[in-house]
């Protein structure tokens, strides 16, 4: 990762202080090679190369209290940009050192370019994810630090000691960071490893997962998973879920979501559900929507379960160790218990996940749900407008068009959407996408009927109990 961000004024509740101008510094390289960039001549070409890398006049001021996503996402780009600048005229000054018979072995030589391409292969990484995921490292920033910041303030209001402005700065300095890496973190699709090993690749997401929600534990020397809507169970009735399917692929969806790429192994894609609740995610019972905030400000995003079908409202859900009965009823309207101040799912997931739930209700026939997604306005649906459009309109209109056969209703897409002016580059990427989510819908709903006909006996299996019924 790059270098640390430069921060920042004092509470508002405090005298403003002016903050410190950021200044980029190079890298620290090895003092018996520093001087392989600092040639005796200013005129020299090396010389010259790396002060215009250094120069102040080109390099962005940052307040940690107040810079906006774009703002952090502008500096990283160019902090990156510079480290990498310098080191590649470092790379270039050693070659020139060993052609010309200075004072450098092959053997160092090898050895110190080794030591440069581990430090130049973080900030490739980096510079990759800031340049191919910006829409989502946006969203990302802009849900983490709204938060962070909030309880920031009512932490300096609340406090009696009045920290010097040196404390505030490194404050404000480590929030930005910590946030910046919590954007960051899981969106690197550089580890071949687990690239290649889907096994690898599905067991890192669930821990990234668990450990972003804080939700698992030992209790009682028995180890247990957290349910956002039912709480704590044993660790086999829960199970971690994919809000965008693990069979969609990330360079698939890239162009719906406005970036290079998406992640789809981003822990911000996962949530912790019972067995139960996953299994009725999947073929389209129940979906996670926005609770309207109380204040225009409230922070951060608060989320709950909805039926979607009524078949299901007096099943049964589970039953606990006394035999008593809990039934799907019980969940509809039930909001999400989340165990960390801002650890949330990505907004931009749920919606996918949203927008595949009426698919499958459409697909199924089930009418009266979507008649009310029909009927209702967007803000009605969905009072969360995502930073700058969650998915791109005239995409995902297209592959709604092609599985279900009719036009997404309109408070599906206004205000939840953006547009662009390019193309995709495969002129078949609509089709190409819709297959794909068909197959994965499809795969979510075996034993579910598609029709009028709710009730076979392969959907009853979904829940213990409702033979009973």
């Amino acid at each position: 990762m790059a270098t640390s961000i430069t921060s920042a004024e004092a509470s508002s509740s405090r005298p403003k202080q002016i903050p410190r101008p950021i200044s980029l510094t190079a890298p620290i390289i090895p003092e018996r090679y520093a001087s392989l960039l600092a040639p005796t001549s200013p005129n020299a070409l090396e010389h010259q190369t790396v002060s215009l890398i250094f120069r102040p006049s080109t390099m962005i001021q940052l307040c940690a209290t107040t810079c906006t996503a774009p703002d952090i996402i502008k500096f990283k780009l160019q902090q990156c940009r510079t480290e990498l600048d310098y080191f590649k005229c470092y790379q270039d000054s050693l070659r020139q050192a060993l052609v010309k018979n200075k004072p450098l072995s092959e053997r160092d030589y090898f050895d110190e370019m080794v030591a440069v391409d581990r430090r130049c292969r973080p900030l490739v990484d980096e510079y990759h994810i800031l340049t191919h995921q910006q829409r989502a490292i946006k969203q990302d920033l802009e849900e983490e630090l709204a938060p962070k910041r909030h309880r920031a303030i009512e932490a300096d209001t609340d406090a009696e000691v009045v920290d010097n402005h040196d404390d505030q700065q490194l404050h404000a300095d480590s929030l930005l960071e910590r946030t910046y890496a919590a954007a960051l973190y899981s969106k690197s699709m550089s580890d071949e490893i687990t690239a290649r090993h889907v096994g690898l690749r599905l067991a890192k997401f669930r821990r990234d997962v668990l450990a972003y929600h804080t939700a698992s534990r030992l209790q009682g020397g028995e180890c247990q998973m957290y349910c956002h809507v039912t709480g704590w169970w044993e660790a086999g009735s829960v199970k971690v879920m994919h809000l965008v399917p693990k069979g969609m692929r990330g360079d698939e969806l890239a162009y719906l979501f406005g970036d290079g790429e998406v992640a789809v192994a981003d822990r911000k894609n996962g949530i912790t559900l019972h067995a139960k609740i996953e299994e009725a995610m999947d073929v389209g019972a129940i979906a996670i929507v926005p609770i309207v905030p109380e204040e225009e400000e409230e922070i951060p995003t608060e989320w709950r379960c909805v039926l979607i079908k009524e078949s299901y409202r007096d099943r049964i859900f589970s039953r606990d160790l006394t035999g008593h009965a809990s039934r799907w009823n019980e969940l509809d309207g039930k909001p999400l218990s989340f165990l960390t101040s801002s650890n949330r799912p990505a907004g931009r997931f749920l919606f996918f996940r949203f927008i595949m739930t009426y698919l499958q209700a459409k697909i199924q026939g089930n009418v009266e749900w979507a008649e009310k997604i029909e009927t209702n306005t967007a803000y009605d649906l969905w009072p969360l407008p995502g930073p700058g459009g969650y998915l791109e309109k005239n995409t995902l209109r297209s592959i709604a068009r092609n599985i279900s056969g009719f036009e997404l209703p309109i408070s599906l897409y206004e205000g939840l959407t953006f547009e662009t002016e390019e193309a995709a580059a495969d002129p078949d990427y609509d089709t190409v996408l819709a297959m794909r989510l068909r197959e994965v819908l499809f795969s979510g709903m075996k034993g579910v009927s598609i029709g009028n006909n709710e009730k076979l006996v392969e959907e009853l299996r979904l829940v213990p109990g409702a033979g009973e019924l």
